[in-house]
Order: structure tokens, then sequence, then C-alpha cells
């Protein structure tokens, strides 16, 4: 049995260049809500969806509060329990993709 929700359609966004950091051509997802959780352990829900697609390097409980990108590689985030707010692009005015809740 899937852990995911069927149909499950993303936020698509693609961040203008702001000229400091190198943006992908393809677009941000945000899937909210996509991941069926187990509420006796919803991080393991998330890690064995992670494993499953062989989406390696995992952690807990952490993201960087420095601006960062990755030049060859794509990111994952999986928000378990709770809530955050995460910028994901440099600009300040441009943080339409700022929230990350469980699931």
């Amino acid at each position: 049995m899937s852990v995911v929700r069927d149909k499950a359609e993303p936020l698509a966004i693609v961040f203008e260049d702001d000229g400091l950091v190198p943006n992908n051509i393809l677009p941000f997802l945000v899937y909210q809500g996509v991941v069926k959780l187990d509420p006796r352990r919803p991080e393991e829900t998330i890690e064995n969806l992670f494993e499953a697609n062989d989406w390696g390097g995992t952690w807990r409980n952490g993201i960087y509060d420095y601006l960062h990108y990755h030049a060859t590689v794509h990111e994952v985030l999986g928000v378990a329990r709770g809530s955050a707010r995460v910028r994901f692009c440099e600009s300040a005015e441009d943080d339409s993709a700022s929230g990350a809740a469980a699931g």
C-alpha cells in the first residue's frame, strides 16, 4: 500500500535568475499533505518513502540556516510533525513557497 495520496498535484514555481544563486531550469515542486503519515511513527513513514525511492543521505531535525544550493543534485524535504518556515529562494520578496507542514 502506497503512503502517497492518489493524484497528487504539486505547486510548481520557477525562480527568476537573481544573478547570485544559480537556479535550476526545472521548477521547484511543493506537494502539501501528499504523504499519509502513520500517526504513531510519522518520521519513519517519510524515511521509508525516501528509502524506497533511493533518496539517500537523510537526516532528522535540522535545516541549514544559511543560503546554499546544489549544483548537481536535487533536494527533498519531508515534514513529519509540526511546521516550519523555510526560504527556498534568495529574495525576501519572493517567499511564495516558504511554508512547510507535516505530510
